[in-house]
């Protein structure tokens, strides 16, 4: 059987034999059943937490109890109240307020008692005892006065059960035509109003009044839908007698009461226009004279589609379109009817009746395009119809066409006549049958009331609902987070099972973490990701989390006590074996194999802190970043849980401890303080933070090392008072407390003020040696240009000089002096947040808070016996960066002379061309520089060495940019002549073909030589020629230069002063020669130079005098008698003679004298040389070494 079937029929039994559980106390009684079976099976199960309220059954019993009587008492007080506010209602119709007017008052007395009437009439024929309001759609019908409302109502053909009991005039509800007329049918009631309602011209403020009280009833009475529609007549005969002003007013006033509707009763209201007294249109009467009653009951109109009545501006043109099809109907029977009838003056009037009802169309349309007529302020009313009908057939008809014909043709018009009078009802009964109260639902309700019984409704069906699927999902959802959740645990604990299989846990002699940290990832994944979290308590008890998460904590702590404790154990025994490690680290360290191997008190934050540093040693790296958290995540899990008891190395443990018993205590506990992690933690005291941002442009290290490396912030001014000082107070407590980790008892070791002061004593010379260290391998960035020396030399004249700021930070940096560091507050304990602790645990901060800082300030008394020197180190650095009142500071001095000096730079990198004035020794450069030199050495260090060093680089960078451009002046001066007329050619180039002209000599070389000339006008005031080879000057304590192209120019002039010893720019060159020697074949020798003879044949020898180049013939020539086959040898050209003798063997025995031994065709001769100085051009080294200078 279906279950639907099932509950109706149960339904329609108790509706039979209990009337009040109908509707929705039907279906709640199906949920009081529903949820009392609910609770009484299923109740046990439901949880919150631990606590189950439904586990005993009669606590089920008082449950379900609750719940029958909260609905008993929701069904008698819903009863109650319902009966009361209809009974209410009813009465309150009469008894609504009183109006000022006593027409008006008697008006609105009148429609209350007729609604009253209609009211009880309703409730004594609904089958309902409630809600019987609605039992029928209401409709109301307006219209003009004599438009033929009530005539249309008689004849409409609709039943009246009540008819009996009206009067005979008219088959009407109750009251009379004064005011309203109320039709009860069997389908709908009908309101047929007063026409005065609709204009309101008899008495405006009567009729206003009773309209609006009338509508304010409707309202209140039957609030969810107070009417269904709204039914508005306009007699035809107004149509064809009146102006067109006329029935514009009349449709303008009807809209003005459909708009009075829709504001005062707050729905949309569908509106049928009907037409009535359409017999009046000439004709009518004969053309539908043979219609049966079937014909009759047709409807003659047009029902717009819903979403034409909807849209705007779109209805006149609808209807216009739709009279078109109506009239193509009429004239398509039009035949037929006139051979239906016999009489010739009827079948005229059928034969004009379509163009009768065609000369109204235009006039209709009209009408309905001003009823539909819309803004932005005001709406269209839901027009759904216009229709024609005709009550009655009586009185005289109107010939609309006849009329217009004997207008327009002047022919003399007939009277109106009478047409045919007939009781027919034309067109009337299905219009309300099946068009009007089929659409009684088409009318919205009021969107508050609406929204109101929505929420009611969806709270009753709804709550219980929620309720039933919440339970069964909370369950459902348990159901499968456990299975889910038991898959996901055994997945992992297969997985854990494969990976630890291989992994031993005995013996262990590795500290290799990474093979350990996937297993237990996979344990601490089933805690944290699969059970973590999942338990809720909309699960009602069925949750097995908390079993699983019990069941997987003690796995994962058997795998960290077997995998990750002995691996730490093993790491930290090789950490202490370790021949480098520091005394601080290796106190630490035994600290943490004695704690974690049960020797001594554990300190998670100590151990984690110890094993955070460890991992980042072990697994360094930014790609195992992931590793350690996850290794530093499993520590702490271990820490929290019990640990196994272990055997540690007790040999090991022994030699640590007496490793760290033979170091003083002073300096264990100093390098704990400065190794420790929280000293390592502190931020860094970095050279590019501190100098502004030209850091990187201003400094630079000696050591070539990153300026991002600076001082450990332990060692600075904040971290000597924030945490060396606190530290020390209690690290030196708690040292003493910690005798257990180095074996010595409590009153061996050295303890009290001399521990601290031998601490401070240990830092202090620290301290000073990291300064030292950092500050002398600063220094001002050496520039590789003019250009950047004066960007440079700019920065430190600026306002906000980085030099400045730099060593301001210094000084601040290392004052360690108490007195000028304000001795720290106590600091104020944090603000608890609500419940986290008491007042009396607040107290105990602060008072904690008390006493470290009175401990620091007994620290800083201890200071007081030390040196100014030893706790402000640069108290002058700072003294010389602070202005007396009214006074300029030392270092501001500097200001003007690097403004001098970056002004003289610039120049000098954009117009090197005047090296003299620029470069020279007089020069503002020079000048400026020196006077940079001279202030450094007035400040104090470290400035004055950067400063000086400063300075330094800058005459070095002078002489290279006066180098650079002498170079530049050599290149477009001498240097093109001299590579094109002086290089590789003879004699620079003994093996060259082409030799230098004497011309192109004496150019080069000559005293007013471009050599000497260039000399004497740029390089001079630059050259130390006090020694060879020849160097650029320094300055300012910059070394000298030494250059290539200066050797050539020191080659240039001992070339001038061999080649023109007689000064003047002439080239001349004295020579004696004497024979020597003469081989005995040789009966005489011949020498020849520029034209000038020498002979030798055996006899005395004579000496010669020559001079070259001499102004003879350009030769020189040997030659050995008597003839044979090479004993001639001549040579041509300005340089002859030194290719003669070229060929010749030179031995020397002074340095102004040689012997020239030439050998040819077996032949030998010899002769004495002696030149005019003991520069001798025959073997001048400058004159082989000389090479064109390219630059300086």
């Amino acid at each position: 059987m279906n279950i639907l079937n099932w509950l109706y029929t149960i339904r329609s039994y108790l509706e039979g034999y209990a009337g009040f559980l109908k509707g929705g106390r039907f279906w709640s009684l199906i949920w009081v059943v529903a949820i009392s079976v609910m609770i009484w099976f299923y109740g046990e199960s439901i949880a919150f937490g631990q606590w189950r309220p439904l586990e005993t059954e009669y606590n089920r019993l008082v449950a379900i109890g609750v719940v029958v009587l909260a609905w008993l008492i929701y069904v008698i007080v819903s009863a109650v109240r319902r009966r009361r506010a209809e009974s209410a209602m009813i009465d309150a119709v009469a008894e609504d307020g009183t109006d000022s007017e006593a027409d008006a008052r008697d008006e609105v007395a009148l429609l209350r008692q007729r609604l009253k009437d209609a009211l009880l009439r309703l409730k004594s024929i609904s089958k309902k005892r409630f809600g019987y309001v609605y039992d029928f759609p209401w409709y109301l019908i307006i219209g003009s006065p004599g438009s033929g409302k009530t005539t249309a109502l008689v004849n409409s053909g609709l039943s009246f059960p009540f008819a009996d009991e009206m009067d005979e005039q008219a088959i009407q509800g109750v009251g009379g035509t004064r005011a309203c007329d109320w039709w009860f049918t069997d389908e709908a009631v009908l309101i047929d109003t007063a026409g005065r309602y609709t204009t309101q011209d008899s008495d405006v403020t009567v009729d206003s009044t009773a309209w609006q009280s009338f509508l304010g009833l409707l309202k209140r009475h039957r609030p969810l839908k107070p009417i269904n529609g709204v039914i508005v007549t306009i007699s035809m005969a107004d149509m064809l007698t009146q102006s067109a002003q006329a029935r514009f007013k009349e449709v303008r006033i009807i809209k003005q009461r459909l708009r009075d509707l829709e504001d005062n009763l707050k729905v949309r209201l569908p509106v049928y226009l009907v037409f009535t007294k359409v017999d009046m249109l000439a004709g009518f009467g004969e053309f539908f004279d043979n219609f049966n009653k079937f014909d009759r009951e047709q409807v003659l109109g047009v029902t717009f589609p819903l979403g034409v009545s909807q849209s705007k501006g779109k209805i006149a043109q609808a209807f216009s379109g739709e009279i078109d099809l109506l009239l193509e109907r009429m004239h398509r029977i039009l035949l037929e009817r006139m051979q239906q009838e016999p009489d010739d003056i009827r079948r005229s009037s059928v034969f004009r009746f379509p163009a009768q009802f065609a000369s109204i169309k235009n006039v209709l349309v009209e009408q309905i395009g001003e009823l539909t007529a819309s803004s932005k302020l005001v709406g269209a009313p839901l027009l759904r119809g216009v229709y024609f009908v005709s009550a009655t057939q009586t009185g005289a008809v109107y010939d609309k066409v006849g009329r217009s014909t004997s207008e327009r043709f002047s022919f003399l018009q007939e009277p109106n006549t009478t047409g045919t009078v007939s009781q027919k009802a034309f067109f009337l009964s299905r219009l309300f049958n099946d068009v009007i109260f089929g659409e009684a639902n088409l009318v919205t309700t009021d969107l508050k009331v609406q929204r109101r019984k929505r929420i009611m409704s969806a709270i009753f069906y709804l709550v219980p609902l929620i309720i039933a699927g919440g339970l069964f999902a909370g369950w459902a959802h348990a159901y499968f987070t456990n299975q889910s959740t038991m898959s996901a645990v055994n997945e992992r604990i297969a997985s854990y099972n494969r990976e630890a299989i291989s992994i031993p846990v005995e013996d262990i002699t590795t500290d290799d973490l990474n093979r350990i940290l996937s297993p237990l990832n996979t344990l601490r994944g089933a805690l944290t990701e699969d059970i973590a979290d999942k338990s809720r308590w909309y699960h009602f008890g069925t949750d097995q989390e908390e079993k699983l998460r019990e069941s997987m904590q003690a796995t994962y702590a058997r795998g960290l006590n077997g995998f990750l404790l002995p691996r730490l154990l093993v790491h930290l025994q090789n950490r202490m074996n370790d021949p480098n490690i520091s005394t601080g680290q290796l106190y630490d360290t035994l600290k943490l194999y004695s704690m974690l191997g049960g020797l001594g008190p554990l300190d998670e934050e100590f151990a984690l802190r110890q094993l955070r540093a460890t991992f980042e040693t072990s697994l360094p790296g930014a790609g195992r970043a992931q590793a350690r958290e996850n290794l530093l995540a499993h520590s702490r899990a271990m820490l929290l849980r019990p640990l196994a008891a272990v055997t540690l190395d007790d040999n090991l443990i022994k030699k640590a401890q007496e490793k760290l018993s033979a170091i003083p205590r002073a300096q264990q506990l100093y390098e704990l303080l400065v190794a420790g992690s929280d000293a390592i933690a502190l931020q860094e005291w970095r050279p590019v933070d501190k100098a502004g941002p030209g850091a990187d442009v201003l400094f630079a290290r000696q050591s070539r090392t990153d300026l991002r490396q600076g001082i450990p912030g332990v060692f600075t001014r904040d971290g000597y008072f924030n945490y060396f000082l606190p530290r020390l107070a209690e690290m030196s407590e708690q040292f003493a407390k910690e005798n257990w980790v180095i074996g010595e008892e409590q009153g061996n070791a050295e303890t009290g003020d001399d521990l601290k002061i031998n601490v401070l004593r240990i830092y202090f010379n620290a301290n000073r040696m990291q300064w030292a260290a950092l500050l002398n391998d600063l220094t001002i960035r050496p520039a590789p240009d003019l250009i950047q020396a004066a960007e440079i030399v700019r920065i430190l004249a600026s306002n906000d000089n980085p030099l400045h700021t730099f060593a301001t930070a210094v000084a601040d940096a290392t004052n360690l002096d108490p007195q000028q560091f304000a001795a720290p507050e106590a600091p104020k304990a944090q603000t608890p947040k609500e419940g986290e602790i008491d007042e009396a645990q607040q107290r105990l901060a602060e008072e904690k808070a008390k006493a470290e800082a009175a401990r620091v300030q007994e620290l800083q008394l201890l200071t007081d016996g030390f040196e100014t020197t030893v706790l402000d180190p640069y108290a002058a650095l700072r003294k010389s960066l602070q202005a007396p009142e009214g006074q300029k500071s030392e270092f501001s001095d500097l200001s003007p002379i690097l403004e001098e000096l970056s002004l003289q730079l610039s120049r000098a990198a954009i117009n090197p061309g005047d090296v003299n004035t620029i470069f020279g020794v007089e020069s503002k450069l020079v000048s400026a520089n020196q006077m940079l030199v001279t202030q450094a050495q007035r400040l104090p260090e470290p400035v004055s060495i950067w400063i000086g060093r400063l300075a330094t680089d800058i005459a070095r960078l002078t002489a290279n940019g006066a180098r650079q451009s002498m170079s530049a002046m050599w290149q477009s001066s001498a240097a093109r002549l001299c590579k094109s007329g002086i290089e590789n050619r003879y004699p620079f180039n003994r093996k060259a073909v082409n030799d230098v002209a004497i011309n192109d000599f004496i150019r080069m070389f000559g005293p007013s030589g471009e050599f000497a000339t260039f000399f004497q006008l740029h390089l001079k005031p630059f050259v130390d020629v006090s020694q060879s080879p020849w160097r650029l000057t320094g300055m300012n304590g910059a070394e000298a230069i030494p250059s290539d192209a200066l050797v050539q120019f020191e080659n240039a002039q001992t070339i001038q002063s061999a080649f023109f010893s007689k000064g003047g720019n002439e080239l001349s060159l004295d020579l004696d020669i004497s024979p020597n020697d003469l081989d005995s074949n040789s009966t005489s020798v011949s020498l020849d130079i520029n034209g000038k003879n020498i002979s030798y044949d055996h006899g005395p020898p004579q000496t010669q005098s020559f001079q070259w180049p001499g102004e003879g013939n350009r030769s020189a020539s040997i030659a050995f008698n008597p003839p044979g086959p090479n004993s001639r040898v001549t040579k041509d050209g300005p340089w002859a003679m030194f290719h003669l003798f070229d060929l010749a063997q030179l031995n020397g025995s002074s340095a102004d004298q040689f012997t020239a031994s030439f050998r040819m065709g077996g032949r030998r001769a010899s002769f004495d040389v002696r030149v005019g100085s003991i520069l001798n051009p025959f073997a001048l080294e400058a004159l082989r070494n000389f090479k064109c200078p390219e630059g300086l």
